[in-house]
């Protein structure tokens, strides 16, 4: 293993695997692995993302080929066994790359069902840095909307109203000031920075005997109350989203 090869998995240490199993997980495993991981080094994340093809001049393209190697490894590293039979029949990072996106890109009514069953149930457990929920559940927001035509994107507002609904009873506190905050509704970045911040109700909840658990919250009713407020014509979309995953049908909310 050359030194840049284990320069780059050092910077992916903390990076899942890529599984075909866990297609959810592709949109933030691209944007990682393409902005953190081969953006180190300022050459490698346009030969892997196809935007600096393989020059004519000798010298360089012998640069390129080494780099465009040791993407192929670092790629191979990150991704399981399952994945790697998607591009096992390619060589080279840009060409495994391309051959990953064709296949979690792709859009269909499996792929987006499950994106949008995963997205919507993306609960917030309060035994870990609420970041980690943050992170995460505007991974999940990405990944559908890589699966959906522009006009049906699910916007920053309506992610907003699905980190609200879905944050742990914990942080009361925090989720009653930002709804009612005299400045007027804040920024989907303000919201993630003052739950950062906030912390949850701890003494609260041990001084009424509470028990903090992680449960299942009941969205439908807010999401079919959004609805009817600001998008009347689209109310009934959501009286399915607590459907099993696979049953969703409809597209998603664009938000308010």
């Amino acid at each position: 293993m050359t030194s840049a090869t284990t320069g780059f998995l050092t910077l992916a240490k903390d990076l899942d695997k890529l599984s075909v199993n866990k297609a959810e997980g592709w949109s933030y495993w691209k944007e990682e692995i393409i902005n953190t991981v081969f953006a180190a080094d300022g050459v490698t994340k346009g030969i892997v993302n196809g935007t600096t093809t393989r020059p004519t001049d000798a010298e360089k393209a012998v640069d390129w080929d080494k780099r465009n190697t040791i993407a192929a490894a670092v790629i191979r590293a990150l991704t399981d066994s399952n994945t790697r039979s998607i591009y096992a029949n390619e060589d080279g990072g840009a060409a495994i790359f391309a051959a990953l996106c064709k296949r979690f890109d792709k859009s269909t009514f499996t792929t987006r069902s499950a994106a949008r069953a995963a997205f919507h149930r993306c609960l917030h457990d309060p035994s870990q840095p609420i970041s980690i929920y943050l992170d995460r559940i505007t991974s999940l927001r990405d990944r559908l909307n890589d699966l959906l035509p522009k006009d049906e994107k699910v916007s920053d507002t309506y992610l907003k109203d699905v980190i609200l609904t879905n944050l742990h009873s914990s942080y009361a506190t925090a989720k009653l000031n930002l709804l009612g905050s005299a400045s007027g509704e804040p920024e989907l970045d303000q919201c993630k920075t003052i739950l950062s911040s906030a912390g949850p109700d701890w003494d609260l909840l041990q001084s009424i005997g509470a028990t903090v658990k992680v449960e299942p919250q009941d969205m439908t009713n807010a999401y079919v109350a959004r609805a009817a407020r600001h998008q009347p014509r689209d109310a009934a979309r959501y009286r399915n989203l607590s459907a099993p995953a696979g049953g969703v049908s409809g597209s998603s909310p664009s938000g308010g």
